[in-house]
């Protein structure tokens, strides 16, 4: 599945590990400040907000292909590389 992601978005082996991470590392990440939001702001209103936000992500998600897919370089800039010669 991982040679899937590498030929897919045209990564190296390392990108495409980082890539794979990612979910696991947000998980953890919004799995221990969950419990002070939903303290400081309330259950409900953190489940909706939750629910809202994971709309617009599928949303998203699915139009991706119609916009400009989010792995691509250029919406980074062109990458350009320079020889420099002494002459």
């Amino acid at each position: 599945m991982l040679e899937e992601v590498e030929s897919g978005l045209h990564v190296t082996p390392a990108v495409a590990g980082v890539i794979t991470t990612l979910p696991v590392v947000c998980f953890a990440g919004i799995g221990t400040t969950a419990p002070r939001l939903a303290r400081h702001i309330g259950e409900h209103l953190l489940v909706v907000t939750s629910m809202a936000l994971m709309t617009i992500g599928l949303v998203l998600r699915a139009i991706a292909s119609s916009l400009a897919p989010l792995h691509r370089r250029e919406r980074l800039g062109p990458v350009r590389r320079r020889d420099h010669q002494r002459v």
